[in-house]
């Protein structure tokens, strides 16, 4: 028997702004960061800053992944939210883009954070390119708010 409920208009904006939101959570980090004394970065000890950092990387890209996901209005499962379900005008939002993500850019993401295979951890050296991701996307996550109301 399914039990799913059905998610009213407002149910579904709201879980689309929450995955957006999700997507800066790596800009929130960066502020909030800069202005953390020393004494408190030290006194973390093993959760030090440099792993929330990384962390917060890793929820922005997911978030992405997850809003890529939306706007390319294919379901692969019944219950997945597309943006035809909030007649999102797609085109507009991507500003004639095919996808938010290239597939090299999603590739990266899902075998790099997604999934847990060898290339689970972005080295160091590739955080320049998980954050330029992130910058590159961002128009189009203010075209998507916009288009929600928000």
């Amino acid at each position: 028997m399914d039990l799913q409920l059905k998610l009213t208009q407002f149910e579904m904006v709201q879980r689309v702004c929450v995955v957006l939101r999700g997507c800066e959570t790596f800009e929130h980090w960066q502020n909030v960061a800069t202005k953390l004394p020393e004494q408190t970065k030290a006194d973390w000890g093993r959760t030090s800053p440099y792993y929330v950092m990384r962390g917060s990387i890793y929820f922005s890209l997911i978030s992405l992944r997850s809003l890529d996901d939306f706007l390319s209005n294919r379901r692969p499962n019944s219950d997945d939210l597309i943006a035809k379900d909030l007649a999102i005008d797609v085109g507009k939002v991507l500003s004639g883009a095919d996808r938010l993500l290239s597939t090299s850019e999603r590739r990266k993401i899902n075998k790099g954070m997604a999934h847990l295979t060898k290339n689970v951890i972005i080295r160091d050296d590739e955080l320049g390119a998980a954050l330029e991701i992130l910058s590159k996307s961002k128009p189009t996550r203010l075209r998507l708010s916009n288009e929600l109301g928000e």
